[in-house]
């Protein structure tokens, strides 16, 4: 396989390969229980449960493609209790954003409703793609969760 041969329109990962990718993640989640398989583990175990779920694609074989969802990775990585975890920790966050929206204590657009559509973009990003390990999510949601903070505050 050469290096630029993954990237042949044969060697795109489809939306069935991801739908595999998933299965696979939720029956290695399901296995493991309520502690995972440990931060960056997942690799150790991807052959063994995409072969376990059905999946033929040489793609999905031969290359560790990940999760492709930060959801099941947390549940993969971490377990029930680093999923439930991530999820408290979105759920806080967004009850934030909408008391602000809500409150209207700040009537500056950017203020307000920037932080919430940008946050709710890496929510549905994260559905499809593996993204709390790139700092750009983290730079982008300090600046989120920064621009919540200074809108929640009575001026």
């Amino acid at each position: 396989m050469t290096g630029c041969s993954r990237y042949d329109v044969a060697g795109v990962v489809e939306s069935e390969e991801r739908v595999d990718l998933w299965r696979a993640a939720i029956e290695l989640g399901l296995d493991t229980g309520f502690m995972g398989v440990g931060a960056g583990r997942y690799i150790d175990y991807h052959a063994e449960y995409v072969r376990k779920v059905g999946a033929t694609r040489r793609v999905l074989l031969e290359t560790n493609l990940g999760v492709h969802s930060d959801y099941l990775s947390g549940l993969v990585e971490y377990g029930w209790y680093g999923l439930l975890f991530y999820l408290y920790f979105i759920a806080t966050f967004l009850r934030l954003l909408w008391r602000n929206l809500v409150s209207s204590v700040h009537p500056d657009f950017f203020v307000v409703v920037f932080p919430l559509m940008g946050f709710l973009n890496l929510l549905i990003q994260g559905m499809f793609k593996l993204t709390f390990i790139f700092p750009v999510y983290w730079l982008a949601l300090s600046l989120f969760m920064v621009l919540a903070r200074w809108a929640s505050k009575d001026r």
